[in-house]
């Protein structure tokens, strides 16, 4: 095992051969010829990889919280492995992430930093490998580079590793150039959005509001009123009012929950407890909720004693909405999936189904405040009936309560075919 140290310092380039020479030589030209970033990742690892006569090459990308590394691209390997996650201390890369160092490791299986894990599940057996990290202004690092399986008897070697080096470099002020200009654009239609937005969360405000009001006012003129009541009409009407009562007293408690978790003063509370009391409690709940819509609930994970380390109550709380919003958003006969399943030393939380979906256009605002997917014009009200609409807080206060627990939300989704809301926590012990 070699590290990227004062010994790798002394190879220069007069040190490289001719093919070593043209890959850094052609690799600006390839790194500026887009700003697609995986297009332009891809293009870089195929040509490193056939440059340094290597069976694969990849890059691990680190995910905001810093805490989890996904295996990104790859070119020469198994496809299955593409974003499969790990936590971003574990293997050979994990250490090179954590120490800023690169390492030459020409035997993989005696080294106790190796992980075993995508080798046996993908079937690729690593022979040699070089790692280095990728980083960008003020050593700030955002993933990993490794090339695998120099078709050389003596593996890698200490310009190999110089190689990698630079290659990195370039790659990874590429990769972070080209997501600055993602943002920037994604910033531009959000700006553009915003005051249509700002519209819509008054329709959405008012509507919530006006429904409640109403149904309080027309039961409170019945009773005040002159017609004589009989008192089963008399206990409707205050069934009544205590129904509207009590959705102006849900929809004090939303506002109030988002503006704590986004506010900073809920106190993340973490334990340990193990995954299936938590899918059972919140299967408890709405299984019977999607039995009275004739929906199919099923439940993966109920079995699951694999302890995880989080706050209970704001996971439960997150599933309850993501489980909401399945059931609100599929039709009547459809399925909605709870599941949970550990992987690579996290367990992740998923929930399905076979609804209405996503548009693609809508699913970089489904976390912002007050937005629901559709018109809000066309705005329905109502607890879990098909398309009831809602504040639009519940996947803002979820991305928010993930955010505390350094961990982020993913979604899957395809118009009229259903959704998949994701998310993963470290797995304890």
């Amino acid at each position: 095992v070699k590290s990227l140290d004062k010994e790798s310092e002394g190879v220069g380039e007069a040190g490289l051969d001719l093919s070593q020479l043209l890959i850094l030589s052609r690799l600006p030209l390839l790194l500026n010829s887009s700003l697609n970033t995986e297009r332009l990742v891809k293009t870089a690892l195929e040509h490193l990889r056939g440059g340094m006569n290597a069976t694969a090459a990849t890059v691990f990308q680190l995910d905001e919280s810093g805490k989890q590394l996904r295996f990104w691209a790859l070119t020469g390997g198994e496809t299955t492995l593409a974003n499969k996650v790990i936590p971003a201390d574990k293997g050979i890369v994990g250490w090179v992430i954590q120490n800023k160092s690169g390492l030459i490791v020409n035997d993989p299986k005696t080294d106790p930093r190796f992980y075993h894990g995508f080798d046996k599940e993908s079937a690729f057996e690593t022979v040699n490998m070089i790692c280095v990290p990728l980083m960008v202004r003020s050593q700030t690092v955002i993933g990993a580079l490794q090339i695998l399986n120099k078709r050389t008897p003596e593996g890698f070697l200490e310009k190999d590793l110089l190689i990698a080096e630079r290659v990195a470099h370039q790659l990874a002020l590429a990769i972070d150039n080209a997501e600055l200009y993602a943002s920037s654009e994604a910033m531009r239609k959000m700006l553009q959005q915003l005051d249509q937005r700002k519209g819509e969360m008054i329709t959405v405000l008012t509507h919530e509001l006006r429904t409640p009001l109403n149904v309080i006012a027309g039961a409170a003129d019945l009773l005040g009123g002159e017609m004589p009541l009989v008192e089963e009409q008399r206990r409707l009407m205050a069934d009544t009012l205590s129904r509207g009562v009590q959705r102006l007293v849900r929809l004090s408690q939303q506002l109030q929950s988002l503006a704590r978790v986004q506010g900073k003063t809920v106190q993340v509370q973490r334990g340990t407890f193990p995954v299936n009391q938590l899918i059972n409690n919140v299967a408890e709940r709405f299984s019977k909720i999607a039995e009275l819509r004739k929906i199919s609930f099923h439940v993966a994970g109920a079995n699951l004693l694999q302890p995880v380390v989080a706050d209970e109550s704001l996971i439960y709380l997150v599933l309850s909405n993501l489980l909401s919003n399945a059931i609100r958003f599929t039709q009547d006969g459809g399925s909605v999936t709870l599941s949970a399943a550990l992987d690579h030393g996290l367990v992740t939380f998923s929930v399905s189904d076979t609804g209405i979906g996503i548009p693609k256009d809508e699913l970089g605002n489904i976390f912002e405040k007050f937005y629901e997917v559709g018109d809000a014009l066309v705005h329905s009200s109502g607890d879990f009936g098909f398309k009831s609409g809602g504040l639009g807080l519940g996947l803002s206060a979820a991305k928010a309560i993930l955010e505390e627990h350094g961990t982020a939300m993913e979604v899957q989704s395809e118009v009229g075919r259903g959704s998949t809301f994701s998310f993963r926590l470290r797995a304890a012990g």
